[in-house]
């Protein structure tokens, strides 16, 4: 059994054992509009905005805007980041300031 796979199975495990639920969906290598908010956590509006700034590639399918997976998992790791660099400027202004002097 490839290594990945167990690790895999051992999350899944530990989770179960926590007594909490999991959810496996499959999705598509395309993403509708709705499928890519989902994943991305916010409203489908809020996403229409993204894309018509560019900020996510999308394209079109006759009148229906489609989504690559790998686009949608790229921006929300830009996001990630993003937030983690403001996370860690906080921080060191906050320490810069004293605020976190106990």
């Amino acid at each position: 059994m490839p290594t990945q796979l167990v690790d895999v199975l051992r999350q899944i495990s530990a989770i179960l054992a926590r007594g909490d639920g999991l959810v496996i969906n499959a999705l598509s290598r395309e993403l509708t509009t709705t499928e890519a908010a989902k994943l991305l956590g916010m409203s489908r509006p809020t996403l229409i905005r993204l894309l018509e700034n560019d900020a996510i590639a999308s394209h079109r399918v006759g009148s229906h805007r489609r989504l690559f997976l790998s686009d949608v998992l790229a921006f929300r790791g830009r996001q990630m980041e993003e937030r983690r660099k403001s996370y860690e400027a906080l921080m060191w202004e906050s320490d810069a300031l004293g605020f976190n002097d106990g």
